[in-house]
């Protein structure tokens, strides 16, 4: 069951994730000590786990990694050039 929950974070799957961990809370409820201090606070992450969302939004970068290539670009495009014009003054000085 938190094998589950588990390979539902790795996959954003938020369904599986929360199903997963209700299994878990279930099956401690049913067969485990409820009075236990341990199960208690079993009982309490469990919650709070799954409240967490596991597939958020996440934000459009592809205009920032556009302009970061195009960056990038220059910055090569700058260095061959540079380098072509240092061998050219060193053959100049001559």
């Amino acid at each position: 069951m938190l094998e589950e929950a588990e390979l539902a974070v790795l996959r954003g799957h938020q369904q599986l994730y929360s199903r997963s961990l209700t299994k878990a809370s279930n099956a401690i409820n049913n067969w485990y000590d409820s009075s236990n201090t341990r199960i208690i606070a079993l009982s309490q992450t469990l919650e709070e786990l799954s409240q967490k969302n596991v597939d958020p939004e996440l934000p459009d970068i592809s205009r920032s990694l556009e302009l970061l290539k195009a960056r990038l670009a220059g910055r090569l495009d700058n260095g061959e050039a540079e380098k072509n014009g240092s061998n050219g003054e060193q053959g100049d000085a001559s």
